[in-house]
């Protein structure tokens, strides 16, 4: 209970960065956690907020590298009891702390609010996360909207695509899953 009136206090105090007044659920955290591919040495997620998909990725995932990114300071707190994660507090710094020489990027979780939060930031933040994806790697955002928090263009833009999406009906409210794929890039036969 604790964790969810943290999570309600912070929605009320940062709603653009919050963006939902409850926690996920478990249907929606074991959805997400089943997305994951895990063919690579290290994970991301983003937006962790309460650690609702942290500790559900980390327990399935534990023999990979999983970096953690959440800016409001209440939830940060929170997430520093979670053993064996790489937590950091921006996520428009993940460039500088994820090292694409030693780490093989094989999905990305995102729970930011993409659609309530500044153009700009969502810009950066993604154009950074989707570089760090090896080729036919998943960026997994989760969205309480039934329409794709990422336009195609920008995806087409970014060498991404809507690969598929599934919606969440025991989560209150409704949640939508959308992985994006990055494209795998072939070689120019000369």
């Amino acid at each position: 209970m604790k964790g969810k009136m943290v999570f309600i206090k912070q929605y009320i105090k940062h709603p653009r960065e919050v963006g939902s007044l409850i926690p996920s659920g478990k249907s929606l955290s074991e959805e997400i956690a089943n997305s994951i591919s895990g063919d690579g040495t290290s994970l991301i997620e983003i937006g962790a907020g309460t650690g609702v998909f942290t500790k559900k990725i980390q327990s399935k995932f534990h023999d990979r590298k999983l970096y953690v990114f959440e800016k409001n300071k209440n939830f940060h707190a929170g997430l520093l009891s979670i053993k064996n994660i790489s937590l950091h507090e921006d996520a428009l710094s993940i460039n500088n702390i994820i090292n694409n020489n030693e780490d093989i990027v094989s999905d990305i979780v995102s729970g930011l609010p993409i659609r309530s939060m500044d153009k700009d930031i969502s810009t950066e933040i993604l154009v950074k996360a989707f570089s760090l994806l090896k080729a036919n790697g998943n960026f997994i955002q989760f969205t309480y909207g039934l329409k794709s928090p990422i336009s195609k263009e920008f995806l087409d833009s970014q060498n991404m695509f809507l690969d598929r999406k599934k919606v969440i009906y025991k989560n209150i409210p409704p949640a939508t899953i959308y992985i994006y794929k990055k494209k795998e890039l072939m070689n120019a036969v000369a």
